[in-house]
C-alpha cells in the first residue's frame, strides 16, 4: 500500500511519466498478455491472487496482537481491492490529458455566439450526413453483430489520433458486450473499463447510432485515457475521420445532442429556431434511441450519480460527472485550432 501510494504522488506531480512509465508501459502490456484472455483464465487468475494475499496474512505473526494489527486484518481486503485498482487501471487517471497534447491553447468560456454559430454548423453537418445514409434502415441493425464487425475498425481510428502524440497503441484492446444486455443502461450508463476483465465493456442493447460513437469512447479508456471528457473528445475525433458513415453520424450527431443542451440553456428561442431546421430522419432516430432508453428505466439514478461523480473526483476528475459535458468546450477548440491552420497554409 505504501509503495502504491508513493508511486501516485509521483504520477501526480509528473503527469507526463505518468503516461509514458505506466500507460504506455504497464498498462499497455498488461492489455498485450491479458487483454485476450478467457474469462475462465482470469478469475483463476484473480482467485490465484486473493488466496495468496490471504494466506500471506493469516499466517502467525511473531508480533503480540494490537488493536492496529486488527483493523488493518479487517481492512486488508479492501486495501488489496484499492492497490489492485490503481495497478490495473487507476494511474490513468494521473497521467496527462490528451487535449492537453493535442490543443495548442483554449479558452474556458464559451460565449453564447460561439455556441449559436456552432449549433448551426452542426445542424448543417448532421442533416448532411443523415442524407448520405438514407438508404441504411438502423432499425435493422444488431448492436452485437456491430459490436463484432466493426471494432477492429474504430479501435484503428482511436490509435490514428493517439499516436502521433506519443500514445503507445499497439496490441489493440477488444471491446466485450456486457451481460446480462440492458443492465448498464438501468445503472445510466452505456459501458465501462472492465479492469478486472482488463477489456472494455460496452453495452450491447444501445441503438445502432450510438454503439460507434460509445465504442470509440470505452476503446480510449482502453488505451489508457481516464477522464470521461477526454475520452469523449478523442472518440468525436476517431469518428470524424472515419471514411464509416454510421461512424461519424455517430459522432456528429452525439456533438449536436450536446450543443443543443448547452444553447437551450442559454437561448431557448434561438435554439428551437435551429432544432426546427433538423430533418425529419434525425428526429426520427432521435426518438426510436429515446424509445429504446426507455425499455430499461434508471434504478436509483441519483443514488448511481452521487457515487459516480463522488468516485471520479476522488481520483482527480475535478468535474466529477459534469466531466462528460467538457468535451463541448475541447471540440470547439480543437476546431478553431484547425481552422487557424489551414488558413497560414
Amino acid at each position: 500500500m505504501t509503495i502504491t501510494a508513493v508511486i501516485g504522488v509521483i504520477f501526480w506531480q509528473n503527469p507526463l511519466l505518468a503516461r509514458d512509465i505506466y500507460t504506455n508501459t504497464v498498462f499497455a502490456t498488461l492489455r498485450r498478455f491479458l487483454g485476450d484472455r478467457s474469462i475462465w483464465f482470469l478469475l483463476i487468475l484473480w482467485l490465484i491472487a486473493f488466496i495468496a494475499f490471504f494466506r500471506y496474512h493469516s499466517r502467525p505473526s511473531k508480533y503480540a496482537a494490537t488493536l492496529s494489527r486488527w483493523i488493518f486484518k479487517i481492512l486488508a481486503p479492501f486495501i488489496l481491492l484499492i492497490v489492485l485498482f490503481y495497478w490495473m487501471w487507476g494511474y490513468n487517471y494521473l497521467a496527462v490529458k490528451p487535449e492537453q497534447l493535442i490543443i495548442q491553447s483554449r479558452g474556458d468560456t464559451i460565449s453564447v455566439a460561439v455556441l449559436l454559430a456552432q449549433f448551426q454548423l452542426q445542424t448543417i453537418e448532421v442533416n448532411q450526413l443523415r442524407d448520405q445514409m438514407n438508404g441504411l434502415d438502423l432499425n435493422t441493425l444488431s448492436g452485437d453483430s456491430l459490436i463484432e464487425a466493426d471494432q477492429a475498425r474504430w479501435s484503428k481510428s482511436v490509435a490514428r489520433v493517439l499516436s502521433p502524440y506519443g500514445y503507445n497503441v499497439k496490441f489493440k484492446p477488444r471491446l466485450v458486450s456486457f451481460e446480462p444486455a440492458g443492465l448498464l443502461l438501468r445503472f445510466g450508463t452505456a459501458g465501462f473499463y472492465n479492469f478486472f476483465r482488463v477489456r472494455p465493456c460496452i453495452e450491447g442493447e444501445l441503438h445502432p447510432i450510438q454503439i460507434p460513437g460509445v465504442g470509440a469512447h470505452e476503446l480510449a479508456h482502453a488505451y489508457g485515457i481516464s477522464d470521461e471528457g477526454s475520452a469523449n473528445f478523442v472518440a468525436y475525433l476517431a469518428g470524424t475521420e472515419s471514411k464509416d458513415l454510421l461512424s461519424r453520424y455517430s459522432a456528429e450527431l452525439s456533438l449536436w445532442n450536446y450543443l443543443r443542451h448547452s444553447f437551450s440553456s442559454a437561448d431557448t428561442i434561438q435554439s428551437r429556431l435551429i432544432e426546427s431546421q433538423v430533418s425529419p430522419l434525425i428526429l426520427g432516430d432521435l426518438q426510436d434511441i429515446r424509445r429504446r432508453m426507455d425499455r430499461y428505466p434508471d434504478i436509483a439514478p441519483e443514488l448511481r450519480n452521487s457515487v459516480y461523480n463522488l468516485f471520479l473526483k476522488s481520483q482527480g476528475v475535478t468535474e466529477g460527472i459534469a466531466s462528460y459535458d467538457r468535451y463541448v468546450g475541447l471540440v470547439l477548440a480543437w476546431k478553431r485550432q484547425e481552422s487557424a491552420e489551414k488558413a497560414k497554409k
